[in-house]
């Protein structure tokens, strides 16, 4: 895989989407829809999980802390709606490229990974992100890798 350096340049790598064009607001809500879900599907979510992710979507999106938390709150105000996955998962597979996406996935499994325990369901729902995110089979940690 290419470093980071060398598919961006100004920018943070899933700052913009797959024409060069800055991500705005609706698709970073997606990036962190897919994040928060895999932070919350074992049940239990843990406050290094939420560290993760906010500092996360500070480094690829240029956001304060203050903006990933009302990011976040905008993903459980869409999950109180009944805002399904698919329309997230949609957007991105639309918006950004393989590379983007193949980072995506980085970001979902460094979520799983946060709580130093792999739930069974957090590997069943990285699956079948990938599966849906059109990635190829790709590098898949376990239980020893987390910590």
């Amino acid at each position: 895989m290419l470093p980071l350096h060398r598919l961006v340049t100004t920018k943070a790598f899933l700052g913009v989407d797959a024409e060069g064009v800055p991500a705005e607001k609706r698709l970073r809500i997606c990036v962190a829809a897919l994040l928060w879900e895999m932070a919350t599907v074992d049940g239990v979510l843990e406050q290094v999980e939420v560290e993760r992710i906010f500092e996360m979507m500070g480094k690829e999106f240029s956001l304060s802390e203050t903006e990933a938390a009302t990011t976040i709150e905008t993903v459980e105000y869409l999950k109180r709606q009944r805002c399904h996955l698919y329309q997230f998962l949609d957007e991105v597979n639309e918006r950004f490229t393989a590379k983007q996406r193949e980072r995506l996935y980085e970001m979902i499994w460094s979520v799983a990974l946060a709580d130093g325990f792999v739930h069974h369901y957090e590997k069943d729902f990285a699956v079948y992100l990938r599966i849906k995110l059109n990635l190829p089979r790709v590098y898949q940690p376990d239980e020893d890798d987390a910590g």
